[in-house]
């Protein structure tokens, strides 16, 4: 099996494969860390945000590895566009080749903080406390990922917004609604796009009333059943 129909259509077009003969089975969460318990989820929420002097923020927050395809320097480039709306804080919490220029940006701007790779419990203590996730993946063609950091948002019931592209159009458009999408990465029309949610509570509670309706399904545990299931 394959996690990603682009995948499994690479493979196919190079090997001169039949797409039927392969199941497209998407990556999940690990629901251990994303308990549904209100209480524990308050908890971890108010502490990072105490800690780390951002109660009053709206937090976005990008997880997973700093490499230039996962658009980093589009991170970087909206956190400065944004920087004169002071209620809005970028947290980063990841590593690669891209850390010296989220370090560089963090050494001259007050409104991101970078918190280096992080054990996966405390990755998901900072989801909870954040209040949207970004993935400005660079638009490529054969974009055969299955974003791991994708599910972690869903499993966290973490509104997010990702390019509109392979598998996170895939999950945006049949399980979640398009205003997770980000079409263009210009400026202008992402932070347009991040102050609509910011700004519109209602917006806002749509995307979180969609996440906690679809991630009972995309646990890793559902998706071992789904091919247990399928290869019978």
């Amino acid at each position: 099996y394959v996690v990603s129909a682009v995948c499994r259509d690479m493979l196919c077009n190079h090997y001169n494969l039949d797409t039927t003969n392969f199941l497209v089975i998407p990556n999940g969460y690990d629901d251990a860390l994303y308990p549904e318990n209100s209480a524990m989820y308050t908890d971890k929420r108010n502490t990072i945000r105490q800690n780390e002097h951002l109660e009053d923020k709206f937090i976005i927050t990008f997880i997973g590895s700093l490499k230039p395809w996962h658009g980093i320097n589009s991170l970087c480039r909206i956190a400065d566009v944004m920087k004169e709306h002071t209620d809005i804080h970028f947290i980063v919490a990841g590593d690669g080749s891209e850390r010296a220029q989220v370090e560089t940006y963090c050494s001259t701007h007050s409104n991101m903080t970078y918190k280096g790779k992080l054990p996966l419990t405390e990755m998901s203590n900072y989801l909870a406390a954040s209040d949207l996730g970004i993935m400005p993946y660079a638009f490529m063609d054969n974009f055969y990922f299955s974003p791991l950091k994708m599910f972690d948002m869903i499993g966290a019931a973490l509104p997010f917004i990702g390019t509109n592209q392979g598998q996170i159009h895939d999950i945006c458009t049949e399980f979640l609604t398009d205003t997770f999408l980000i079409d263009r990465l210009d400026d202008s029309a992402l932070s347009e796009q991040i102050l609509n949610i910011v700004k519109n509570p209602s917006v806002y509670e749509d995307m979180k009333t969609v996440l906690k309706q679809a991630r009972p399904d995309m646990t890793w545990k559902k998706r071992t059943e789904t091919l247990i299931r399928k290869i019978r």
